[in-house]
């Protein structure tokens, strides 16, 4: 019976860290897909350099908008959404360790 319970507590803990993620992602996704559009950015066709308005008054805000969203997508296995967003937080704040740990660990492998 105690060993049910710990397989049910894991189960409903790792569906639950699935559905934060999605909602992670989901509101992040919201937010950058609304600034685009104010900023008349077609966000798929857009170059990270393009993308990046570093003269925005928040621009470290969406920085770090762009850099979460990334890490939910990364962690739900979205490794192409994950790099182009980190692009941008990258151009957005260039100087933060954590996004270009992320950047690397995030390339595509050659070989």
């Amino acid at each position: 019976m105690r060993f049910v319970l710990f397989l049910s507590r894991s189960i409903v803990a790792a569906r639950l860290t699935v559905l934060v993620l999605q909602e992670a992602q989901f509101w992040g996704l919201r937010t950058i897909t609304m600034i685009r559009q104010a900023a008349g950015i077609d966000g798929d066709d857009a170059s990270a350099e393009d993308e990046a308005m570093t003269n925005f008054v928040a621009a470290t805000d969406m920085g770090k908008i762009y850099y979460r969203t990334a890490l939910a997508a990364k962690a739900l296995d979205e490794m192409s959404q994950a790099r182009k967003l980190l692009k941008v937080a990258q151009i957005y704040m260039p100087w933060d360790p954590m996004i270009q740990k992320e950047v690397a660990a995030c390339a595509l492998r050659l070989g």
